[in-house]
């Protein structure tokens, strides 16, 4: 009887049927799993620019709102409406405001109170068909101010607006001034008097362009928009003219104010969708290649009872498979790749704790970044110029060391830093009822520290110790050696906790600490500061303890490390 080589015999009566049948199966399924894939992708994408759409509408509404609420202050405000009734028995047809200088003072400051100190408008201006004009914000150009009032019909523009009615347009340049090349957004009211219902004059709010297109951001170059006003005029945009097929498109209008947004999303096959594809069809492969080493069990029993040998030599120090007295090449292939498998196991294992510190490091509470803006938009107010600046630069600064993640741990001294700038913040903020002091060994300065330890727990002074607590507040911040640990304290004089709070301070961190992988999603997105840095610590391999002294007039925290 003829005999055969193995590997003839091992390619007609397993690899080429296998193979045949294989590609059958993987093309049919593959073909299926990525037309459901992309079914569903596409209703998904749907549905995401339908949400983002509605999103920046009510942007551009609440953007609207906020004008014609100072348009309606103004509107209904007493002393402005007596004002213009008064001028109105004066038809004299110079502007009654640039020979009255005190009246016109008087009036501005009615109107800068009611302008938002938050979202303060470009320009407020009031004026009636005799030509008397005052303006508050943006400088206008008394020249081009006549030029425009003759231009307008402001008779006509006040039979025109009715008393519960408004005028919202856009124009493409200043027409009060000269001076500015920008576009902007109007709002009119007419100026009524209660009892004798009559128009006396009409108020106009404007706001640049800019500072609604500040509003509406995208960081993709894969979303486009438009906007056009009610009367269909492009406004502004990332899309002037209708794009092609590739692109999809809705379209929404404001009930209110009648205006229209646009967004198109690149129809693109997205990346999920070849990985979902890539896996489906690589889940197969492996199911067929199990179902062919099963096949050849039965006429290969030697090499693949000295490779079922080896594979149990594996351990989590020993991870190779040695298959070299194996006369089979294909053995010996299947034993270095099952190496490689178990090699990228280990490194996956690894890279899922570097992700699981990165999760919780990415929870921070965000509040402190807002109210910090909130104490450069008062000082603002205040005072500009040097103090201004510094703040910003000690924010850039707080924001590209929060961004960071190259390193998931940092220096004692950078973590000072950062905290530095914080209380500098609030110093800035809260001025005379606030002060601080920091006490930083320099035999810490280099000690390696999970990133963001300190900081969350000076703002929790802040945001607990110091609410129900009258001024001044003060933190004291200290890092040194004790022994072979490393330790830091913060030290308020706030409302202090009580025993509930410790507590329960106390039962998280013994609750999170077991099976913290499983349980850090449940972590809440305010929950920073004690917990958070004690839980960190730990997922960073320290041998981490921790201590809470407090009563009415203040608590220290302290949190020890060892060295390593």
């Amino acid at each position: 009887m003829k005999r055969y080589p193995f590997k003839s015999k091992l390619l007609g009566n397993i690899v080429i049927p296998y193979s045949i049948i294989s590609i059958i199966l993987i093309s049919g399924f593959a073909s299926t799993i990525y037309h459901m894939v992309e079914n569903q992708r596409y209703h998904s994408e749907k549905r995401y620019q339908e949400e983002l759409n509605s999103k920046i509408l009510n942007i551009f509404d609440s953007f609207i709102d906020e004008m014609d609420n100072v348009a309606l202050r103004v509107h209904s405000d007493s002393n402005i409406v007596l004002f213009y009734t008064h001028l109105s028995q004066d038809k004299n047809p110079e502007n009654f405001f640039e020979k009255n200088v005190l009246q016109s003072i008087e009036l501005a400051s009615v109107v800068n109170t009611i302008n938002s100190p938050y979202h303060p408008l470009w320009r407020i201006s009031m004026y009636n068909h005799y030509g008397d004009f005052l303006s508050v914000g943006a400088k206008t150009d008394p020249g081009v101010v006549r030029g425009t009032l003759a231009e307008l019909n402001v008779s006509e523009m006040m039979v025109n607006l009715q008393y519960d009615q408004f005028h919202v347009e856009y124009r493409q340049r200043d027409i009060w001034s000269d001076y500015f090349k920008s576009q902007y957004v109007v709002i009119q009211r007419p100026i009524i008097n209660e009892y004798s219902k009559k128009i006396y004059a009409v108020v106009e709010v404007e706001q640049d362009i800019k500072t609604l297109l500040s509003r509406i951001s995208f960081d993709t170059p894969d979303i486009k928009y438009s906007i056009y006003d009610s009367k269909g005029n492009y406004v502004y945009g990332t899309a002037k003219e209708e794009l092609d097929k590739n692109w999809y498109k809705t379209s929404l209008t404001s009930e209110r104010y009648g205006w229209t947004v646009n967004l198109y999303r690149n129809n693109k096959v997205g990346l999920n969708s070849i990985l979902i594809v890539f896996i489906a069809m690589y889940i197969v492969l492996i199911a067929a290649n199990f179902a062919l080493i099963y096949r050849i069990a039965y006429s290969i029993t030697k090499p693949l009872r000295e490779l079922e040998q080896s594979v149990r030599k594996v351990s989590g120090r020993n991870l190779t498979v040695e298959t070299d007295d194996s006369t089979i090449d294909e053995i010996k292939e299947l034993g270095n790749a099952f190496s490689e498998v178990l090699m990228q196991v280990e490194k996956s294992a690894k890279e899922e704790q570097k992700a699981l510190v990165l999760a919780l490091q990415s929870q921070m509470n965000p509040h402190f970044l807002f109210n910090t803006l909130s104490v450069i938009s008062s000082k603002s107010l205040e005072i500009g110029g040097e103090e201004i600046a510094l703040m910003c630069q000690k924010i850039c600064d707080m924001l590209r060391y929060v961004a960071s993640y190259d390193d998931l741990v940092v220096s004692v001294s950078s973590e000072i830093s950062h905290v530095k700038n914080y209380l500098d913040l609030m110093k800035a903020r809260y001025e005379d009822y606030f002060s601080y002091e920091i006490q930083a060994d320099s035999a810490v300065h280099h000690v390696k520290v999970p990133k963001l330890i300190l900081q969350p727990l000076a703002e929790n002074c802040f945001n607990h110790a110091f609410k129900d607590v009258e001024p001044p507040w003060h933190i004291k911040i200290t890092s040194g050696l004790d022994g072979n640990y490393f330790f830091f304290t913060v030290e308020d004089n706030g409302s202090g906790m009580d025993e509930k709070q410790l507590e329960q301070i106390k039962q998280k961190i013994d609750y999170f600490s077991e099976n913290f992988k499983e349980k850090y999603k449940e972590l809440s997105i305010g929950g920073l500061g004690l917990v958070s840095a004690v839980l960190r610590m730990k997922m960073a391999n320290y041998n981490v303890d921790y201590a809470v002294e407090t009563s009415k007039k203040g608590t220290k925290i302290t949190i020890r490390g060892e060295m390593v």
